[in-house]
């Protein structure tokens, strides 16, 4: 019961930080492609 409670926190972890990295990254394309353009 323990671990699973660990794993299901550390999914949410990477889950979040997998979401966060994808907007970091569409956010910085935007950027470069107003500075391109």
């Amino acid at each position: 019961m323990i671990i699973k409670i660990i794993f299901s926190k550390n999914q949410v972890f990477i889950v979040e930080k997998i979401i966060s990295a994808n907007i970091l990254l569409f956010v910085f394309g935007k950027f470069r492609r107003d500075l391109i353009e």
